[in-house]
């Protein structure tokens, strides 16, 4: 009994592993797939702020921030507050 409960184990950890091997690849050839058009959205959606004057851009369905002006990025100042070196 102990011999066959020992194996089980083992091939329930294998199984285990196996799957996040597979749910890894999975996640790089979603990112891997994604990446091109995620790349062109964000460009056009800087290309059209910038040429449109907008410093925030939300997305209106889920109300979060999608893109932001580089000027409006105060993480050098709260650092030199913090007296973190940049």
């Amino acid at each position: 009994y102990e011999a066959q409960t020992a194996k089980l184990q083992e091939e329930q950890a294998s199984i285990a592993k196996y799957e996040q091997e597979v749910y890894a690849k999975l996640a790089q050839k979603r990112e891997e797939l994604f990446k091109p058009l995620l790349d062109k959205v964000n460009k056009a959606m800087e290309a059209v702020s910038n040429e449109n004057g907008f410093a925030l851009v939300f997305d209106s369905s889920s109300r979060i921030l999608i893109f932001a002006d580089e000027s409006l990025d105060v993480t050098k100042l709260v650092k030199t507050k913090l007296g973190i070196a940049n």
